[in-house]
């Protein structure tokens, strides 16, 4: 996302998050050139291409306010116009996930087929869907 949309990579949650058991929060954060903050979650398993496993995660994230809680240390990142956006709900989510498969492009338009990344686009302001080849 760097690279690719000049976004401004922050350090990973798991350096400066609570440590608690099971998965506490989003895994990576960004903020894009239009100063939107972008929630990740990545999720890989063997042998399988698990947007829905990275959506569904994302989504229950979204109704325990997880966004909201990490924009107090976000604040350290992030640019001001940025937490602002983020107050005022202008917030992207970045759906990240391992592929399995010698045919990304079926698997990236069969991610955007499923309900629940249409259901992330109805609460995103900016939506990135990433597969890594693995």
């Amino acid at each position: 996302m760097e690279i690719v949309l000049n976004h401004d990579v922050f350090p990973i949650a798991e350096l400066w998050k609570e440590k608690v058991t099971k998965n506490h929060g989003f895994d990576f954060h960004t903020e894009s050139l239009q100063e939107v903050i972008s929630f990740g979650e990545a999720k890989y398993e063997k042998g399988t291409n698990p947007y829905n496993d990275s959506a569904d995660q994302i989504l229950k994230f979204i109704a325990l306010k997880k966004d909201r809680g990490d924009g107090v240390h976000l604040e350290k990142f992030a640019s001001k116009n940025a937490i602002s956006n983020l107050l005022k709900s202008s917030r992207g989510f970045t759906v990240a996930f391992s592929m399995h498969s010698d045919k990304p492009e079926s698997i990236l338009k069969n991610a955007l087929k499923s309900d629940l990344i249409k259901k992330l686009i109805l609460c995103s302001h900016e939506l990135h869907i990433v597969g890594v080849k693995s």
